[in-house]
């Protein structure tokens, strides 16, 4: 019997909203497709799917400039595991 380990409680309603929908039938696998055939960023577009459900919404500036950090923090973090 395989167990998952338990995912770790957050405040950030972002973050839950990201594990809810992540457990969603199907969206793992569609996750995965996205980044490998797509080379999407899945938690840019999580986050750009939250702040949807809070009727937020940016112009194609404002999502180009958000990947772009999003980029570097995966940069920086890609390093670090790295080192």
């Amino acid at each position: 019997m395989s167990t998952q380990p338990p995912i770790p409680e957050s405040k950030s309603p972002f973050w839950r909203f990201s594990v809810k929908f992540y457990a969603v039938p199907g969206v793992a696998q569609a996750c995965i497709e996205l980044q490998d055939r797509a080379k999407v960023d899945v938690n840019v577009l999580f986050f750009l799917l939250w702040n949807a459900t809070e009727k937020r919404a940016f112009d194609e500036a404002d999502v180009a400039e958000i990947a772009q950090h999003a980029a570097e923090i995966g940069r920086r973090t890609s390093l670090f595991l790295v080192s």
